[in-house]
């Protein structure tokens, strides 16, 4: 015979008042009941903080199956290739979509943790210059024709922003003084949206590799005004 269901619980709820789950349980109870999740810890076995990188769905730590993606992706370089190539236009397109939908945020990330990102980003290209360096020259490499064009275009911008006073003796002399591991990059870019500068010695600089990477043709116009001010001074103009 089955057992009969008692009507109140060990608490003194009344279960007819409360009411009963699938089992049969007191509802009451299981609302009093504290919650497994104030008790989880705020640092999993491998020391990532959870109120950082965050749980699935599940409660795994996030940082953890990230660390174990990464690793089988290490471990299965060739899968992971094999498949990227098969499915390239359509992951392409899909990421393409997700950017529009999300334009105004994707901005708002990249202006609230600028800092974060570029010396995330200054790191990487620090421990990973050489294979970085590899994969542009087997880019290269692959595609001349592009190479070429490329080139080009680059020669055509600066020729004509070379002016008959262009002072190419000290431009050679700034070349030859350059320091190992530095590029050499214009103050104001020959390209710049707002503004853009001449081919002359006085709008060289010596940049880290990254730096001048990540600069682009970008310029910001109110450094740019101070520093045509110094030089105007120097050459006794103001």
């Amino acid at each position: 015979m089955a057992k009969p269901k008692t009507k109140i619980c060990p608490k003194g709820h009344d279960k007819d008042i409360v009411g009963r789950d699938s089992q049969g349980r007191c509802k009451q109870c299981r609302k009093e009941r504290p919650s497994i999740k104030k008790h989880r810890k705020k640092v999993c076995p491998k020391g990532h903080k959870i109120s950082v990188v965050g749980r699935d769905k599940s409660g795994a730590c996030n940082g953890c199956k990230r660390e174990h993606r990464i690793k089988w992706g290490k471990e299965n370089q060739e899968y992971v290739q094999e498949y990227n190539d098969k499915n390239r236009e359509h992951k392409n397109e899909l990421s393409k979509k997700w950017r529009q939908e999300h334009k105004e945020e994707i901005k708002q990330y990249f202006i609230t943790h600028k800092e974060e990102f570029q010396a995330r980003q200054k790191k990487y290209h620090e421990e990973h210059r050489q294979e970085i360096m590899a994969r542009v020259k087997k880019w290269q490499e692959q595609n001349p024709k592009l190479r070429k064009i490329h080139v080009r275009k680059c020669l055509a911008k600066r020729n004509g922003r070379i002016v008959a006073w262009t002072d190419w003796k000290k431009i050679d002399e700034f070349e030859r003084h350059k320091p190992e591991g530095m590029t050499t990059d214009h103050h104001i870019p020959l390209n710049g949206k707002l503004v853009w500068g001449l081919h002359v010695s006085w709008n060289l600089q010596y940049l880290p590799p990254h730096d001048n990477f990540t600069k682009l043709n970008s310029c910001n116009l109110l450094e740019a005004s101070e520093w045509y001010g110094k030089i105007l001074e120097e050459a006794g103009l103001k």
